[in-house]
């Protein structure tokens, strides 16, 4: 009988398993280790940078202007806004190669990053040669230098020469003096006799006999009713010359 029982003692110790009980400070049974979950930490945040790939569900994004950083994965969700030119365009307008600027949700638990976009800005395109289309794009983070205002000097007009102030007169005469440019005329008034050059312009008509002939078939002598413009500067020309009666001496 004493044999019996230790033999079942002997095959109790030996199916017996050690646990670890973690204890408190004063020795009590405490909460097990290694079981509790990472706290996870949120926050906003916003960066440029320039699209490198776009997925149905994410985008990869390289920030700031370096063309060899580690692009940054950002994930789309149905709440992403993007826009462009100040209008609402949808995820479908993201495409690689475009500068934007990004509003994300980042969100840390332990050493896993998660980075979920809210708003994508994409950037503005400006044409900078119209003539061979090519174009170039502002990132809307970063603000328009606003040029400096500039003075110009007035500068005053060249003074226009004064109007000449003609007018128009006719009279009977007799030539006195014929040249292929002008004529000379005889008046007689209260301050006497007087003597006037008239200029022959190519408007100046000549009449004789009902019929316009060469202002060269003038002669000295001839009884002529002139019709003259007479300016304020001293010029005086004949715009019609009609003659009367040929001279005696013709």
């Amino acid at each position: 009988m004493n044999r019996i029982v230790i033999t079942l003692a002997s095959a109790l110790a030996v199916g017996a398993v050690a646990v670890p009980v973690a204890l408190s400070a004063d020795g009590t049974p405490g909460k097990q280790e290694g079981n509790a979950k990472p706290a996870v930490t949120c926050a906003r945040t916003s960066f440029g940078g320039r699209i490198t790939r776009v997925g149905t569900d994410a985008v990869a994004v390289r920030p700031g202007d370096s063309e060899t950083g580690r692009p940054l994965v950002v994930r789309l969700t149905d709440g992403t806004v993007v826009r462009q030119n100040d209008a609402v365009v949808g995820v479908s307008a993201l495409a690689a190669g475009q500068r934007a600027r990004f509003l994300v949700r980042g969100c840390r638990s332990g050493d896993r990053k998660a980075l979920t976009a809210l708003a994508i800005l994409i950037a503005k395109k400006v044409e900078t040669n119209q003539g061979s289309g090519s174009e170039t794009e502002t990132t809307p983070s970063e603000p328009r230098k606003e040029s400096e205002p500039t003075t110009t000097t007035p500068t005053q007009a060249e003074p226009s020469p004064a109007t000449d102030v003609c007018g128009q007169g006719e009279m009977n005469t007799v030539l006195v003096a014929v040249s292929p440019t002008s004529v000379t005329v005889r008046t007689t008034s209260s301050e006497g006799t007087k003597e006037w050059p008239l200029a022959i312009t190519a408007d100046t008509v000549v009449r004789k006999n009902d019929q316009n002939v060469p202002a060269s078939t003038l002669k000295v002598g001839d009884l002529v009713h002139v019709v003259l413009v007479r300016c304020k500067s001293g010029s005086v020309r004949a715009l019609r010359i009609v003659v009367l009666q040929v001279s005696a001496q013709a």
